[in-house]
């Protein structure tokens, strides 16, 4: 895996005019923080933190280079503008290389799956991410789920499917639907149809009562 380096410097102002004026200069107001160590309030390079975490999102390690250290830290968790949803703030959680770690990756769905192919299923994904708990080194940035495997109606990929490395350890329960292939609309509608018993005779008018009759 390739070292992913972050240079971060002291901030000095807080607040939130300052923050914006960092962001407005360039730079993103970051906290690291972790056990047995100070939180530090840093800035960093918008565009190179931008350009990290949009090839590797949240979860992922990477060194901060800060007076002449290298802080191994990974995203933690990130604040967006309500309005522009634009990065505003980042938490760098930074790590003992020695414990083990509890994180989230994102899933990836690759493949084709002939339910939807050939039946014009519909693909319900329950989830996008799962937890895993591993070292720091053992960290996957992403897992893969093959939807080749949904054949037919209802078919599901539950958690306790995935395969991941050795040492990774998935804390998401394993019996949770992660992606199922669902009729459609239309088709379950037609499957109802088809299922209640068509009526084979008109309804009969109702019958004169003998008064009626006799009149």
């Amino acid at each position: 895996m390739t070292e992913l380096i972050l240079k971060a410097q002291k901030r000095e102002n807080f607040g939130g005019l300052s923050a914006k004026n960092l962001i407005a200069s360039g730079y993103l107001p970051v906290v690291v923080y972790g056990p047995k160590h100070e939180n530090l309030n840093l800035q960093v390079s918008y565009s190179e933190f931008m350009k990290i975490f949009n090839t590797t999102g949240e979860s992922q390690v990477l060194n901060l280079e800060f007076e002449d250290k290298k802080i191994p830290v990974i995203i933690h968790d990130i604040a967006k503008d309500h309005i522009t949803g634009s990065i505003i703030h980042a938490d760098l959680y930074r790590f003992d290389a020695k414990n083990k770690l509890t994180v989230e990756i994102p899933i990836n769905f690759s493949g084709e799956s002939k339910a939807v192919k050939e039946l014009g299923a519909i693909l319900v994904k329950a989830m996008d991410r799962i937890e895993i708990e591993c070292l720091a080194s053992q960290i996957i940035s992403s897992i893969e789920v093959d939807i080749s495997k949904l054949e037919n109606y209802n078919d599901m990929i539950l958690v306790s499917d995935l395969e991941v490395p050795s040492g990774v350890e998935i804390l998401t329960d394993g019996d949770q639907p992660i992606v199922i292939a669902k009729p459609a609309k239309a088709e379950t509608v037609e499957e109802e149809k088809s299922e209640t018993p068509e009526t084979t005779e008109k309804t009969k008018e109702p019958e004169e009562t003998k008064e009626e009759s006799q009149k």
